[in-house]
Formats: C-alpha cells, sequence, structure tokens
C-alpha cells in the first residue's frame, strides 16, 4: 500500500511538472514583445499595451533574447544626471530591438550602452544626451534623430571594436572633442543615407572620427560642421560613396 502512496505521488509530480512546462513554453513565446508607455507602470508586466511598463530600464531588464520593445511617444529620462554626467545608464546584453512609436514624438534623454556580443536594433527615436555608447556588440540604428549630445568621444555615438549600422538617421548639433557625432574605434561601419548638420568636434572630425576603423560612407549629407581638423570626418580609412 505505501508503494502505491508513493507511485501516485511521484506521478502527480511527473503531471504538474509537464504542465508547468508547457505553460511556462506559451508564455516566452507570447511575451516576445514588451510595451512602454509615459502612462504606464513599472509593476506592470510589460506583455500589452493596457499593461505597459513605464520606463525602458525596467522593460530592458526584463526582457528576454530575441524581445522587441515598442515603446509609445513620450519622453523617457535613461538614468539621472549627477555632476554633469548620467547615472544609472542603461545597458544592453542580449538581443534586443527598441522601436519607438514615432521619432519625432518619442525622446530618449539619456544614455543607453551596447555590451559584448550583443545585438540591438533602435528604430524610430529621437535621442539626446550621452547619446548611445557600443563595446564589442552589434549595435543598428535607423530612422532616428541625434540631437543636442554631448560626449568626450563620438558626441552620438560611440563603438569600440564592435559593428555599427546608422541609416537613415538625423545627427544635428552634437559636440564632442573627436567626433562631433560619431566616433569610431577599431570598429567596422557603416553609414547610408544620413544628415549630419551643425556638429562639432574642439579636435578633429567635426561629423566622423576614425580610429583605426574600417568605414563605409554613402549617400549621406555634410552641412555646416565644425572642427580644428575635418570639418567632417578625420583622416583615416573612409570608402566615401
Amino acid at each position: 500500500m505505501l508503494k502505491n502512496e508513493k507511485f501516485a505521488i511521484f506521478l502527480m509530480f511527473l503531471v504538474v511538472l509537464a504542465s508547468f512546462s508547457c505553460v511556462y513554453g506559451v508564455n516566452a513565446v507570447e511575451h516576445s514583445t514588451i510595451y512602454v508607455s509615459p502612462n504606464g507602470s513599472d509593476f506592470n508586466d510589460g506583455y500589452s499595451e493596457v499593461q505597459a511598463k513605464k520606463t525602458i530600464e525596467n522593460a530592458v531588464s526584463v526582457a528576454g533574447p530575441d524581445t522587441e520593445i515598442v515603446v509609445k511617444s513620450g519622453t523617457y529620462h535613461v538614468g539621472f544626471y549627477i555632476s554633469g554626467r548620467y547615472a544609472n545608464r542603461v545597458w544592453i546584453d542580449r538581443k534586443i530591438r527598441l522601436v519607438g512609436e514615432k521619432k519625432e514624438s518619442t525622446f530618449i534623454d539619456g544614455w543607453i550602452g551596447v555590451l559584448e556580443d550583443s545585438k540591438v536594433e533602435i528604430d524610430g527615436f529621437t535621442i539626446s544626451g550621452d547619446g548611445i555608447r557600443n563595446k564589442e556588440g552589434n549595435l543598428t540604428v535607423t530612422n532616428s534623430i541625434f540631437s543636442n549630445n554631448k560626449h568626450n568621444d563620438g558626441g552620438a555615438l560611440y563603438t569600440y571594436k564592435g559593428t555599427l549600422s546608422v541609416i537613415n538617421c538625423t545627427f544635428i548639433s552634437n559636440y564632442s572633442n573627436r567626433g562631433g557625432a560619431i566616433y569610431c574605434d577599431c570598429s567596422h561601419c557603416s553609414l547610408l543615407n544620413n544628415l549630419f548638420q551643425c556638429n562639432v568636434a574642439e579636435e578633429y572630425g567635426g561629423a566622423i572620427y576614425n580610429e583605426k576603423s574600417d568605414i563605409d560612407v554613402k549617400g549621406n549629407i555634410f552641412k555646416f560642421n565644425k572642427a580644428k581638423k575635418g570639418r567632417n570626418y578625420s583622416d583615416g580609412k573612409l570608402h566615401v560613396g
């Protein structure tokens, strides 16, 4: 009798375990999209527009690989500003797609970092503050505006030992010591159909600074960029088309 009871308990355990696995698998598929809204709450699960999260930081922290984060129009302060710099920065270390509702009305104010071996796509934002830093990751930015970003190297975008693709973006009034808009450091960079206007570098590369990188520059427009040397881009290996 005792053996039968133990066997029955064991069977019940297997049934519960199988049920849990099925539910977990369905949830993983259903929650490949996370929503963010100015009217949301970080206590929400983010799995629907009604249950949207409030901050990009929280959405990134709970997102699994291959997640798309859909961001409604509004202003999102990423991190907080202390003594002239942004703290509590957002680092992305996995495959994520960050999609703004509309670039003219979806604003990121702050600092985003892309880490080693990650693959990040960012589309449809206006980004101001400290811009985006890519450290050994694969970063693609499309249909976005970089305005009034300021950083020591690469006012709006800096990439180190990574891959950077920038398509159909506008860089306006960004500032840096080197690379008013973009600084490519030991990276492969592809810049296609972008506008670089009124960006300023204190030293070299008003729009683009190249440090031991291979850069493809095609279909871009350069207007009124300034630097001590290289109004539009510094010396280096650039393929301009």
